[in-house]
């Protein structure tokens, strides 16, 4: 009899017991220390890494744009001058340009396009954009020859010039303005205008950018002739 209550007992217990490690499983599966739990915990840092990331890149080459705009506008090169009172007709540059005066907007949208997106190195340009550094030596700028360069053609044969104005990639400034009109050119220095230079075929000034003044003498003569 005892016997037989015992086995009855221990039936009963390992009824419990089973029935206890099946309501427990499922628990040990989704706890706070779970292989899938941490590996979603890191992927969702892992995420949030990257959107502040892409966020800061965007941010940097954002103000890159802004700066070459700024250069562009505040250059002191006389672009808008050659457009109205000459009548120039700006010309695409072609390669080895940053900010290209016939179209300075697609130009520098094309030059942010090709930025990598590296928080480190555009930190690096827009420092040196922004303080006006030299940026020969920035990889970025390895095929570039000018950071803006504006080429205009005024008038047509026989009388016409040629407008140049660039920056360079150590921010040196120049204006030259060029001819083959022999006529045009003698006149020009003939009438000795002040900090004017005068070549065989080209006037520059001495200054490196031509003053407004110096410009309407030149202006003056161009529609004499």
């Amino acid at each position: 009899m005892c016997d037989d209550l015992n086995s009855i007992f221990e039936g009963i217990l390992k009824e419990e017991t089973d029935s206890s490690d099946i309501a427990y499983a499922p628990a040990m599966g989704f706890s706070a220390s779970s292989p899938i739990k941490k590996k979603k915990k890191r992927k969702k840092e892992r995420d949030i890494l990257k959107e502040a990331e892409e966020s800061k890149v965007l941010n940097l080459k954002t103000k890159i744009k802004e700066e070459l705009n700024k250069i562009y506008e505040r250059s002191g090169l006389n672009i808008e001058k050659v457009k109205t009172d000459f009548k120039g007709l700006f010309v695409r540059g072609g390669q080895g340009i940053v900010i290209d005066a016939a179209n300075p907007d697609s130009s520098i949208d094309l030059f942010i396009s090709s930025l990598p997106d590296d928080v480190g190195r555009l930190e690096i340009i827009l420092f040196r954009l922004s303080k006006r550094e030299p940026l020969s030596f920035i990889s970025e700028f390895n095929k570039y020859n000018y950071l803006l360069w504006g080429y205009a053609v005024i008038g047509c044969f026989p009388l016409r010039l040629h407008y140049r104005g660039s920056i360079d990639l150590s921010f040196i400034t120049s204006e030259v303005i060029g001819s083959s009109n022999r006529n045009f050119i003698d006149k020009v220095s003939e009438q000795k205008i002040a900090g004017i230079i005068v070549g065989k075929s080209i006037i520059y000034p001495k200054g490196g950018i031509f003053t407004n003044k110096q410009l309407n003498e030149i202006l003056s003569i161009y529609k004499e002739v």
